[in-house]
């Protein structure tokens, strides 16, 4: 017998036997390689995929979550665009199940969902080497946050029916904008008169009728002329920007004083009668049932803020002036607002307590002037400004359930564009990946 020394000298003596040495040799790096790249191939695969759907997951859940915040429904959405954006992948019994949560992300809270999900597979090449299957581990995360869209001074909650009514003569300069909530087809609606009207812009959740066309654009996709209004209509995402806000806590009576020309601030029940010129120390006053009535006197006041409640209202005719302006930062900080809260309350002017008041029309009529630097909120009721009044400012903003101009009323707002003076009356949402 041929000795094992004596079969490897003429193995390694013969070209055929090198040959299959080397093939020998090689043959585990080069069926290795191929497997090894079939393994990464159908891995990349299923990994991309769960990858993707757990994104879309996570996306799905963070809108959900901006709009309602239940759990139920947030999770179900995320749950619902895991299982559409998978194909191969449901085939494995451990991927079926995506794991979800809430949490914070940078500042705020509550504000991200979270999805993962785990799936086992066994791999052609690996599953010969391996006992355990190879494990495939995806996680995405996605936040929203509320970013401001339009903004604007001249602004009606009414949700539906018309909202801003435009009948006559009137002038309106307020080129920091005009937004409506309302629905309706005609949610603005303006008829009669040829007065000069100027809102900057105007957003509304439903339409404008104008048979002067004096708010119509009427470029598509390029910018209106000088002398044209941008005009949005059906746009959504409306907010009553002062929602957030309350009424200070008032007790005591206050005091007007005709001798001294001077009204110290409190709780008027019954509202006040104007019947002598009058100086409005700084603070707030109640109207708690009647009117603000002043028909052909003078008032004055700066750092103050009138609140109606129980049918209280502003009747202001004759030939009444009033000069008068809003909280200070260091008013509203007085009392007791802090934050946004205090930013939103600095330069409040007139505004009523929604918790405590009906609807009623707050009235500028007459030949009245009024030069109000300030906010005016009133959520529950129209402010009408009619006849020939005059009613201008530095900033006036009117945000109030209804609004309606007739006659050959004038309305002025200087609120300068861009300024924190205006404020956000659209809300947009923004989602993105963060993992």
């Amino acid at each position: 017998m041929i000795s094992i020394r004596q079969t490897a000298k003429r193995l390694r003596q013969s070209n055929t036997g090198n040959a299959m040495m080397i093939l020998a040799l090689g043959l585990p790096a080069l069926v290795g390689g191929a497997g090894y790249g079939l393994d990464m191939a159908q891995w990349y695969m299923l990994k991309r995929e769960l990858q993707y759907a757990v994104d879309q997951a996570a996306v799905a859940g963070a809108y959900s979550l901006s709009y309602n915040g239940t759990a139920g429904d947030w999770s179900a959405r995320a749950e619902q665009e895991y299982d559409a954006n998978r194909s191969i992948t449901t085939g494995y019994a451990t991927a079926n199940d995506s794991t979800k949560g809430v949490t914070d992300y940078g500042s705020f809270t509550q504000n991200s969902v979270t999805v993962s999900a785990t799936m086992d597979v066994s791999l052609p090449f690996s599953s010969i080497l391996l006992s355990t299957p190879t494990t495939i581990n995806v996680n995405s995360q996605a936040m929203f946050e509320k970013t401001d869209g339009a903004t604007g001074c001249m602004i009606a909650l009414k949700p539906n029916d018309t909202a801003i009514t435009i009948n006559g003569n009137v002038t309106i300069n307020a080129p920091c904008g005009m937004a409506v909530s309302s629905t309706s087809s005609i949610s603005i609606n303006k008829s009669g008169g040829s007065g000069s009207i100027n809102p900057g812009w105007v957003y509304t959740g439903g339409g404008v009728n104008d048979k002067f066309q004096e708010l119509i654009d009427k470029f598509n996709a390029t910018a209106p002329a000088a002398d044209q209004v941008e005009v949005n209509e059906d746009a959504s995402g409306f907010v009553d920007p002062f929602a957030s806000v309350t009424v200070p806590t008032v007790t005591g009576s206050g005091s007007k004083n005709c001798s001294t020309g001077k009204v110290s601030p409190g709780v008027f029940s019954g509202g006040i009668d104007v019947d002598c010129n009058l100086h409005f120390e700084p603070g707030v006053y109640v109207i708690d049932g009647g009117e603000l009535k002043n028909n052909n006197k003078t008032i004055t006041g700066s750092d103050v803020l009138f609140v109606f409640k129980n049918g209280g209202k502003v009747n202001f005719g004759g030939n009444s002036d009033a000069k008068l302006s809003g909280l200070t930062a260091a008013g509203a900080a007085a009392l007791g607002y802090t934050g946004d809260v205090k930013d939103l309350m600095t330069g409040m002017l007139f505004m009523e307590d929604a918790n405590n008041q009906s609807y009623v029309s707050h009235r500028w009529r007459g030949t009245s002037d009024a030069i109000l630097d300030g906010r005016i909120y009133m959520p529950k009721s129209k402010v009408d400004i009619s006849g020939t009044p005059s009613t201008g400012s530095q900033c006036t903003i009117v945000v109030s359930y209804e609004i309606e101009l007739s006659g050959t009323a004038g309305f002025s707002s200087g609120c300068n564009i861009p300024s924190k003076s205006v404020v956000a009356v659209q809300e947009n949402t923004r989602v993105r990946l963060v993992i």
